[in-house]
């Protein structure tokens, strides 16, 4: 599932209330809308996130829980990393003739 398919059915059972952006690390805070208790919610856009040695795709926590949680390396199931290496440069100056 993709971060915005992730925050689409999120928005079934929560209102988004803020959303702290820190590169693609979001803090959010949530609001249930059958009861309207009020969480935190943290998510990566590509990675997992930890907090004291373990690993998560996503956290909710009672919003006074005042946990951080870290972005990781490692990327999400699904993600792809579409950074271009050193063979994809190489490749496209090949195209272009010029070479090394």
């Amino acid at each position: 599932m993709t971060y915005q398919e992730r925050i689409e059915q999120l928005k079934q059972e929560y209102d988004i209330v803020a959303d702290e952006a820190d590169g693609t690390l979001h803090t959010m805070t949530i609001q249930r809308k059958s009861d309207g208790s009020v969480y935190a919610f943290t998510i990566s856009e590509l990675y997992t996130i930890a907090r004291d040695g373990a690993e998560y795709d996503e956290a909710i926590d009672p919003l006074d829980s005042r946990r951080v949680y870290t972005e990781t390396a490692n990327l999400k199931a699904g993600v792809e990393d579409d950074e271009a290496t050193e063979a994809d440069y190489l490749a496209a100056l090949a195209k272009l003739g010029v070479s090394e």
